[in-house]
């Protein structure tokens, strides 16, 4: 089994491409952040992969932009995923589709922590929810401190942590000034102000990633997400992608049943492990 590692994401792509493409769906979000590096390098502050290969054959995959946990992609090859598990150091966690995640947080030195189950959903048609109040667009560059403060309190709502404050301002930023079919952050608007968001970004060949979704609690139960769910959705469908992804908490029966009546179905499931040093 060979590994080899790497710090260029368009060499990497051009290796893994016949693994990661063989399921664009489901490796949805590997393939997002990659292409995220190679056409907006200074998105991430760092990067590095690696591939396994079995008779010169990319068997199985793996990509990370520091400080964020590694992303695996989908592999049967379960002495690849050993292999990659013996040979990537220090890793905080990481984040996979099963059964590949959870065999490469048991081949791990470290003690691993199941932080989170997630659905990996797609949408290729939107099924409109019942009309409420206010409208949905794209969030403008006066409304970043606001939203900056809703992406932290999303981080620690989601994950029970923010990894880097500096970090989600600068991406919450990029997003309002990007705002394309790529990257972009999306607002409702209820009589002048605004009470949710949702985000895209990580485009695929055909698709991109909704995240992250967020209302806070005051403003929760009145139908605001769902609809700037399905707007953003159908915009990004107009705009040439095939299919929305998004990832949801399994735990989180409410958000599963909304994205579901919207049109997604759930494609897989993924599972974030935590990485702790064993004593």
């Amino acid at each position: 089994m060979e590994v080899e590692s790497f710090d260029d994401a368009a060499e990497f792509r051009s290796v893994a491409d016949s693994l990661l493409l063989a399921d664009e769906a489901v490796n949805n979000l590997i393939l997002g952040v990659t292409s995220t590096v190679i056409h907006d390098p200074d998105t991430f502050e760092g990067f590095g992969a690696w591939v396994a290969r079995e008779a010169g054959v990319p068997v199985a995959a793996a990509a990370r932009t520091p400080p964020h946990n590694l992303i695996l992609a989908l592999t049967t090859s379960e002495p690849a995923v050993h292999a990659l598990a013996n040979q990537i150091p220090d890793l905080p966690g990481v984040v996979g589709v099963s059964p590949s995640v959870h065999r490469f947080a048991e081949a791990r030195p470290e003690t691993a922590t199941l932080t989170m189950s997630q659905g990996v959903f797609q949408l290729s048609e939107v099924v409109p929810p019942p009309p409420v109040e206010g409208l949905s667009r794209q969030a403008r560059s006066e409304e970043v401190d606001q939203l900056v403060e809703w992406r932290l309190a999303f981080e620690e709502e989601a994950i029970g942590h923010v990894d880097d404050p500096s970090l989600s301002r600068r991406s919450t930023e990029w997003r309002i000034e990007e705002q394309s079919s790529r990257f972009g952050l999306w607002v409702h608007e209820v009589n002048g102000e605004v009470v949710c968001i949702s985000g895209h970004s990580g485009p695929t060949p055909n698709g991109i990633r909704i995240g992250p979704v967020y209302t806070p609690p005051e403003h929760r139960g009145r139908g605001y997400a769902s609809t700037l769910v399905a707007s953003e959705s159908q915009w990004l469908l107009d705009q040439g992608h095939s299919y929305c992804f998004l990832y949801t908490d399994l735990a989180n029966t409410t958000s599963n049943s909304i994205y579901t009546r919207l049109g997604y179905s759930q494609i897989a499931e993924s599972a974030e492990y935590t990485f702790n040093p064993s004593v």
